[in-house]
């Protein structure tokens, strides 16, 4: 092992963080939408299809700002950068598309 690599146990535990963090953070978000205040937004498959759309596009957020980062920083550090900042690139990235998609129509 060189010493610019990170050993795979750490790295694995890092990815699952960098996923896992996005659907917590939908979990609630969802959680909350439509006022009910329960789960029942998981009994339709549609809303399974937009929470992945959302998923995908934290993630993609989070993979863009990683690419940014120099390899020389600490894991934590990256890890907190990427998510601090990715996150919040994925929601202007599915605003966008969305945007987009609807023909910049009010």
């Amino acid at each position: 092992m060189t010493p610019l690599t990170i050993p795979n146990t750490r790295r694995t535990s890092a990815d699952l963080y960098l996923i896992g963090i996005p659907v917590i953070l939908l979990f609630i978000l969802f959680f909350i939408d439509e006022g009910y205040y329960d789960l029942r937004w998981m009994r339709e498959p549609g809303n399974w299809v937009v929470f992945l759309v959302y998923w995908v596009a934290m993630v993609l957020g989070e993979f863009l700002v990683s690419l940014l980062l120099p390899r020389s920083w600490s894991t934590t550090r990256k890890m907190c950068i990427i998510c601090g900042a990715g996150i919040p690139l994925g929601a202007v990235l599915i605003l966008g598309f969305l945007t987009f998609v609807s023909g910049f129509s009010v």
